[in-house]
């Protein structure tokens, strides 16, 4: 009697000839589904935190900087000195008339920046006021009643002179200015002299070389008289 054939859901394994492979068991795969991270929102308050932070911070590195780059010199109680010419249209003004205290103020208030009439800016700073960087030619300027910057001139014998005008000669001018021989852009009220400058305000056309202050200004700066000791 024949042996009984198989169910069909039974599948034998292959036979030494067979090519097939034998099947293998399946298993579901588990697939997980990414997650995105869940987002806070920042309210206002941190945004106002940051932004107050940022600020300091910035304020703090200005003040750093002012620190490190400003000026020490001249000092309460120092003197210094600088030579101070005026040449308009070719011709240099006389000298700064004598002054020592303020501009537009009783005989009380002490000029740091003054003039001796020789020609020369006497830095000799009162208060913290106009010391280091505060002393500044437009500050010497303002204390004899007389104005600069970079547009026009007001001097003290009522000379009054702004961009555009015209020379003598017919030909137009500027406001321009020099230090130690080399001519300088921006302000000149904003300049803050060193022991020894030598500084020329010049109202001519442009191209027009700027001379040095007159010779016998530049004579005495070395050793001026108020410092000056015989004997």
């Amino acid at each position: 009697m024949p042996p009984p054939t198989p169910p069909p859901s039974s599948i034998p394994p292959p036979g030494p000839g067979s090519s097939e492979p034998a099947p293998r068991p399946s298993a579901k795969k588990k697939r997980f589904a990414a997650k995105n991270p869940t987002r806070k929102r920042r309210g206002f308050g941190t945004y106002l935190y940051g932004a107050v932070i940022a600020v300091i911070l910035v304020f703090g590195a200005l003040q750093l900087y002012d620190l490190l780059t400003a000026g020490s010199e001249p000092e309460v109680g120092e003197h210094i000195h600088a030579a101070l010419g005026i040449d308009v249209c070719g011709v240099f003004a006389e000298n700064a008339p004598k002054f020592e205290s303020q501009a537009d103020s009783d005989a009380e208030t002490k000029a740091g920046l003054h003039s001796h009439g020789d020609g020369l800016i006497h830095i000799h700073p009162f208060t913290e006021e106009e010391a280091g960087d505060n002393a500044t030619v437009g500050r010497f300027m303002d204390y004899g009643g007389f104005e600069v910057d970079e547009e026009h001139l007001t001097l003290w014998d009522g000379l009054a002179v702004t961009n555009g005008d015209q020379c003598p000669d017919g030909r137009v001018a500027n406001v321009r200015w020099a230090v130690n021989g080399e001519e300088q852009d921006g302000n000149p009220a904003d300049f803050h002299p060193e022991d020894q400058d030598v500084i020329t305000i010049a109202f001519l056309p442009d191209g027009d070389p700027i001379p040095e202050p007159p010779a016998e200004v530049l004579a005495i700066l070395p050793k001026p008289s108020d410092v000056r000791q015989d004997g």
